[in-house]
């Protein structure tokens, strides 16, 4: 097997992409990438790093179905280690799943493994049921919430300077569907409301749930344009989770506001933290 650093070249960067993809997967735009080959040539794996200054995160360690249980994702951390250590990077991290083989793997590799940060999850069947979600979300206007990704450019800077002003690192790590703005009408033009959310394959994560003053109105216009979004999807919508953080104790009162049953409100950790001081 060979390691190859890509970085960031963009010849390349359509195809790891599409990769990704296939496995319900995103490369953000900022990251670096390190692919292993077999010994003809055929590509079997890869990394994604976003690199800072003194640490980097792992944000992917994908091989490929058909190459696992082949020492093929042992070599490539391996190889990320080796790559991080040279380029003088002295904190490696990466967040991983709850998937057989991975705490072990790390742990063999000298990572200190750490529990992960703890999520409400709702399912969004009991949202869609429960009396203040029809009174307050269900099919009602959703006023001035619109995607992110549907902004027009100077929306877009009005939610550039209120994620700067919040300490917010941007929006390239949340999804630009599922991420809704309410920005004022008329007069001075700022965010009144937000929900900044993450794809997953059993529903979405809302990383960030703002509302200025404790402004219900914007929020739920917030939650009417989600609402409208996922109900698109038919009856697989009823399959899916909404995710909250547990850093903020407003999120598991709105949670069980809506849901109109604690019990329907589980707490899970999804994924362990992998940390190994290289320098």
């Amino acid at each position: 097997m060979r390691a190859y650093w890509i970085g960031r070249e963009n010849r390349y960067r359509v195809t790891f992409r599409r990769y990704a993809a296939v496995y319900k997967q995103v490369i953000p735009d900022n990251a670096d990438i390190i692919a292993v080959s077999e010994d003809n040539g055929k590509l079997c794996a890869f990394a994604v790093l976003e690199i800072n200054r003194s640490f980097a995160d792992i944000v992917l360690l994908l091989v490929f179905e058909g190459e696992r249980r082949k020492g093929i994702g042992s070599f490539l951390l391996d190889e990320v280690t080796k790559f991080m250590n040279d380029a003088k990077v002295g904190i490696l991290r990466c967040f991983i799943p709850f998937y057989e083989g991975y705490h072990e793997l790390f742990t063999s590799k000298g990572f200190e493994v750490l529990p992960g940060k703890k999520e409400y999850a709702v399912p969004f069947g009991a949202f869609r049921y429960s009396e203040m979600y029809v009174k307050q979300i269900e099919g009602k206007d959703p006023g001035s919430a619109r995607s992110i990704g549907r902004c027009s450019l100077s929306d877009k800077n009005t939610v550039k300077k209120y994620l700067d002003e919040n300490g917010i690192s941007g929006t390239a790590g949340y999804d630009k569907e599922v991420s809704i703005v309410s920005i004022s009408e008329g007069g001075i033009s700022r965010v009144e409301a937000a929900l900044l959310c993450e794809k997953k394959t059993e529903g979405v994560m809302i990383h960030v749930l703002y509302s200025r003053e404790n402004d219900m109105k914007h929020l739920f216009y917030c939650f009417r344009r989600l609402d409208s979004i996922i109900s698109g999807k038919g009856d697989e919508a009823y399959t899916l989770k909404f995710f909250f953080a547990t850093e903020d104790s407003d999120n598991l009162k709105l949670a069980r506001y809506f849901s109109g049953d604690p019990a329907l409100v589980e707490e899970i950790v999804r994924e362990e933290t992998a940390i190994l001081k290289i320098v």
